[in-house]
């Protein structure tokens, strides 16, 4: 029996693999406090940056002094102090296009100042902006708009749509020339063939894009590092939620039958796995589609819109509502882990319905709406 007296001795070999024993359990305890440490520190620089720089255009004080501006040139300048490059925009289009740019450039600088975990989630939303770009080019063939060089410029290159392609769908002549260009890229043969069989309905055409975004969304969400992957992942599950909901509606207010409504599913979020959207595909309408959510907190949301949509048959305040839900979670998001990914996926999400929030107001503007006519439009951090 070995004695205590042995168990100290360090000529003792039993000493050593004591000693080993304990130091590796202390490693051990030690090792994810160490990474989540390095995590917290590598996320510090980009926090305070994004914190910094907030997001004014998605509160509603901020908004309604912008709706006050008498026309668009005098919103383009208010905007300008704060860093927007609107000066010297004359019409509508042209700040949509530059607000496009602006949003690309600051995405490619977060995907900079982030830490590598959290890069594929960043990198893989930059390519809402780049499907956004196709789908504009390609309303512009197919609905036989008429092309020009001006309208060449008013799309930036992004990701697959390069600045070669950008020209040559420009130079094309009939929409299946254009639909050629895309069969290598990642949007492949179904882009096409929607492209080639083009019946007037462009949701078709979009809705193969929009589904390429999520997937991959969905891939990055698996792939990113562990240490931010409950905040992602909440994100993801939640955006994915709401673009099915979103879609659905649409899908049902056109009165696709329920096959073509489950060929148009995004991925799975977590609140409607599959078979919960499959058997939403079923709804007979809007409202049955709806009632179909209760039980979720999805139903909370625009349960009382439900009359507002049997009155006027328009779907887009339920979308809205559904907005501006998620991008309150976001703000939560940011709350509960504000010292890892949560400030970066707030200022993210919050980056992109700021600028569609500012092309709204703009557009209202040059067209003349007033503020009762703009404000439902916008989505908001504020409950209601």
């Amino acid at each position: 029996m070995v004695t205590v007296a042995e168990l100290m001795d360090p000529g003792n070999y039993y000493f050593w693999i004591i000693t080993i024993t304990i130091i590796f359990a202390i490693l051990g305890i030690l090792k994810g406090k160490i990474r989540m440490l390095f995590t917290i520190t590598s996320f510090a620089y980009p926090n305070a940056k994004f914190n910094a720089i907030g997001n004014d255009y998605v509160k509603r004080i901020e908004l309604e002094a912008l709706i006050e501006a008498r026309n668009l040139q005098d919103a383009a300048g208010i905007l300008g102090t704060k860093n927007y490059p609107l000066k010297d925009v004359r019409t509508a289009d042209e700040t949509e296009k530059v607000l496009d740019e602006y949003n690309i450039k600051l995405l490619e600088n977060i995907l900079q100042d982030i830490p590598a975990g959290l890069k594929p989630l960043v990198h893989i939303y930059l390519k809402k902006y780049e499907v956004n770009a196709i789908k504009r080019v390609l309303k512009t063939h197919i609905s036989e708009i008429k092309r020009s060089e001006e309208g060449l410029k008013n799309i930036r290159p992004v990701g697959e749509l390069t600045s070669d392609i950008l020209q040559q769908m420009f130079e094309a002549e009939r929409a299946d020339e254009v639909a050629e260009l895309f069969a290598r890229t990642p949007f492949g043969k179904e882009l096409r063939e929607a492209i080639h069989d083009y019946d007037g309905n462009f949701q078709k055409i979009e809705n193969i894009l929009d589904k390429y975004v999520y997937s991959e969304l969905q891939k990055a969400n698996e792939s990113v590092s562990n240490t931010v992957a409950i905040p992602t992942r909440s994100f993801v599950d939640h955006l994915l939620d709401i673009s099915n909901i979103k879609m659905l509606l649409r899908a049902k207010r056109r009165k696709y039958n329920q096959g073509i409504c489950k060929n148009m599913l995004y991925p799975h979020g977590l609140a409607l796995p599959t078979w919960k959207l499959e058997q939403m595909c079923e709804a007979s309408d809007v409202v049955e589609l709806l009632t179909e959510l209760e039980g979720t907190k999805y139903y909370a949301v625009i349960k009382d819109l439900i009359p507002l949509y049997e009155k006027n048959g328009d779907v887009s305040q339920l979308e809205i509502a559904l907005d501006k839900y998620l991008l309150r979670l976001v703000v939560e998001i940011s709350i509960q882990h504000t010292i890892t990914a949560g400030p970066t996926i707030r200022y993210m999400v919050s980056r992109e319905y700021e600028s569609r929030n500012l092309k709204t107001i703009l557009r209202g503007l040059d067209e003349g709406l007033d503020h009762k006519r703009i404000m439902p439009l916008l989505i908001t951090e504020e409950e209601e």
